[in-house]
């Protein structure tokens, strides 16, 4: 039992949650009908203000139907997780994309060094002179770094600071997309958001590799950041929503493994496409194959409740079955439980409302 000092406040929203809960839990097992469960829902709302105590042993939630973690949820983790290394070669992409190099001015052209400076950004205009011209062309060693967006677009000199503008806002992608992709998977749901997030992530890395201006290229590095952030935010969301409480801990520290494998794997791929075309063709192209595989990826059954979906809520025990027998096992045999804690929750909402009796 809970404290007896415990706020009314928190009486009724601990209650609240554990009804939630127990009408999924109705609707998957099929143990009353949605007429039935509406009439309790409602009822439900006028007895929370005189709820004082809950006994959490009667508990009963969705994880009991379908387990905590099995095979159905062992899927969606490691989907993410996968997706979580590339998503890493994506975020730090451009320390190789846009290094540090060396490069010399070659135009204008002037064998003299002031003062035995080697300013490559400022040349003096002949050898007796004291008048600094502005370099406008530059050769650069490719042999540690091959050619890269630096020396692509000429970000050098009074053009450098566009390599961090680069960073700032692939960073700006990240901050928009939380904003826009959480209230989106909210509304639409968190599969219909996750693939929206994919395909404007694979579309912008795509195109990124036909850039033919600088400015076309920080845009679309915009987009991937936007399309991405969303991407792993709103899956770690889902997966969160799939896995029982019991659980939630570990995977959310291991899914985060991803992006230790991440780390490490991009420096050897860097080493092996120096070219940054052939680098983010190859990043671009690790994205792909996770096409495949959302057909695996369900819809959180939680949000499908709470948006009063309740056919496709019932499908998804059904679905776990053929992953898990445990979960299907435990489904059948949690169902006079179910019905039991219904009826109880149903006498009490009847005595809060004046007696009236559910059918």
């Amino acid at each position: 039992m809970y404290d007896s000092k415990t706020s009314n406040k928190d009486h009724s929203r601990i209650d609240q949650f554990i009804f939630i809960d127990l009408q999924m839990v109705a609707l998957l097992t099929g143990v009353i009908p949605r007429s039935q469960l509406s009439i309790i829902s409602d009822k439900m709302e006028v007895c929370l203000k005189y709820r004082k105590h809950i006994s959490t042993d009667k508990r009963m939630d969705f994880f009991t139907v379908i387990g905590s973690f099995g095979w159905w949820q062992l899927r969606v983790f490691l989907f993410f997780t996968c997706l979580n290394v590339v998503a890493v070669w994506q975020n730090f992409s451009i320390i190789f994309l846009a290094p540090n190099m060396d490069f010399s001015c070659v135009q204008p052209s002037t064998p003299y060094q002031s003062n035995g400076s080697d300013d490559r950004c400022w040349v003096p205009q002949d050898p007796n002179s004291s008048v600094l011209a502005p370099c406008t062309r530059w050769e650069y060693n490719t042999s540690k770094t091959s050619h890269t967006i630096v020396s692509e677009w000429d970000l050098v000199c009074e053009r450098e600071w566009l390599v961090s503008l680069t960073k700032s806002v692939y960073m700006i992608g990240f901050l928009f997309s939380g904003i826009v992709f959480g209230q989106t998977s909210d509304s639409i749901g968190r599969y219909p958001t996750l693939l929206i997030c994919y395909v404007v992530t694979c579309i912008s890395m795509f195109l990124s590799l036909l850039s033919g201006s600088f400015t076309m290229f920080i845009i679309l590095r915009f987009l991937q950041a936007f399309g991405r952030a969303g991407a792993t935010t709103v899956g770690f969301v889902l997966i969160m929503e799939l896995v029982g409480p019991k659980h939630q801990t570990e995977v959310g520290i291991f899914i985060q493994l991803g992006w230790t494998v991440g780390y490490v794997t991009l420096v050897g791929i860097a080493w092996f496409f120096r070219h940054w075309f052939w680098l983010q063709l190859i990043i671009s192209l690790s994205f792909l194959p996770f096409a495949l595989f959302f057909t695996l990826i369900p819809e959180s059954p939680r949000w499908l409740l709470t948006r009063g979906k309740n056919g496709k809520a019932r499908k998804t025990p059904d679905e776990s079955c053929h992953h898990q027998q445990k979960g299907c096992h435990r489904r059948h045999q949690r169902t006079d439980k179910v019905r039991k804690l219904i009826g109880e929750r149903s006498k009490r909402n009847s005595e809060c409302t004046g007696g009236v009796e559910d059918a």
